[in-house]
């Protein structure tokens, strides 16, 4: 399978403020579409400024899929653009 060009990629960032608060952080993402629920994740969880994104975990303790109009207030609050 020939390898995909990343969307995004981090290479060894770094910030400092008064002490480092990221060192050396490196990532390649792929596949935009799974981070604000244009694809639905075979596996795992994405969480975006620490909420769920696309679903919701209810009293149980089990992961629920969020509604459409929930869903889309939820890229609202969260910044998340697609452009084509």
């Amino acid at each position: 399978m020939a390898s995909e060009v990343p969307v995004i990629r981090v290479d060894k960032l770094c910030k400092s403020f008064d002490r480092a608060v990221l060192r050396d952080i490196s990532l390649d993402i792929s596949f935009l579409r799974c981070l604000n629920h244009l694809e639905l994740p075979t596996s795992g969880e994405i969480y975006i400024d620490g909420e769920p994104m696309g679903f919701r975990i209810d009293a149980t303790g089990k992961r629920r899929s969020r509604g459409a109009r929930i869903l889309t207030e939820s890229r609202k609050k969260a910044r998340i653009r697609m452009v084509p």
